[in-house]
């Protein structure tokens, strides 16, 4: 999961940067992370990404606008063990626990 962290975080860094060429790419490599499995999904959702590809899918080109909506419906998704993470609570002071479509929430999610 250390790997997944620092993949998400980075990646990030990129979406969130002045380079308007790499935003498609990075929402690509948020949408590929959330997809490979729990640890990347949950890495996509804790790094802080949600709001940056919200942000993403609403401005920006086509293309950019679509891969933010692909990393975002990935993230919710988990496409590889069939969990649909709803929300991640976020308790204001970094902690945060994750939380399936049934409300059951998930203890190995939280920091």
């Amino acid at each position: 999961t250390h790997a997944a962290n620092s993949t998400a975080r980075s990646l990030l860094c990129l979406l969130e940067g002045d380079a308007v060429v790499a935003r498609k790419a990075s929402a690509q490599g948020l949408a590929r992370l959330a997809e490979s499995g729990r640890a990347g999904r949950i890495a996509s959702s804790k790094c802080g990404a949600v709001l940056p590809l919200m942000t993403a899918a609403l401005a920006g080109n086509a293309g950019q606008r679509q891969a933010a909506l692909d990393a975002l419906g990935a993230i919710v998704r988990g496409s590889k063990d069939g969990r649909v993470v709803v929300g991640v609570a976020s308790f204001g002071n970094g902690n945060g626990v994750a939380s399936d479509a049934n409300g059951a929430r998930d203890p190995s999610t939280a920091r």
